[in-house]
């Protein structure tokens, strides 16, 4: 599974980047007068490869949001919201990701309840609201089973 995951990410990304380079060489060479277009296109199109990679190409998307300065304003448009709106990941593999670390148990049994939809989702782990026996409200953060793979 480890070897098929990674030769998709890097199918995806350079599938990517030869769209990039046609679009930039080739398409813009004969419709100058798109160039917002072609922005919008190659952004959305490089966004896209970062959720469907994610983990730490969410990372890498973050970084390209930060360089406003730089890329045009599509890019901003697309990769800001991987600051604080990146993709999680169901509560089935959340589960399957808790039992893993507890010795088979499933939240259900850690605690005392167990919010499925997370608070929070970032690059490399998603934060979920629960509650212990004892009543004592808790964040739980689990690592995206992508990033293990990934390092």
């Amino acid at each position: 599974h480890f070897r098929y995951a990674r030769f998709n990410r890097n199918v995806r990304s350079v599938g990517a980047a030869v769209a990039t380079l046609v679009d930039y060489k080739i398409v813009l060479a004969r419709k100058p007068e798109s160039l917002e277009d072609l922005h919008e296109r190659v952004a959305k199109r490089w966004y896209d490869v970062c959720c469907t990679n994610a983990g730490l190409y969410i990372k890498l998307g973050q970084q390209i949001a930060t360089m406003n300065f730089v890329l045009p304003p599509a890019y901003q448009k697309y990769f800001s919201t991987l600051n604080d709106q990146a993709p999680s990941v169901d509560y089935a593999t959340v589960s399957r990701i808790i039992s893993e670390e507890f010795n088979g148990k499933k939240p259900e049994e850690l605690f005392k309840t167990f919010d499925k939809e997370p608070i929070a989702s970032a690059s490399i782990a998603q934060v979920h609201k629960a509650t212990l026996h004892d009543g004592t409200r808790v964040a739980v953060k689990v690592q995206k089973p992508e990033i293990q793979v990934q390092l």
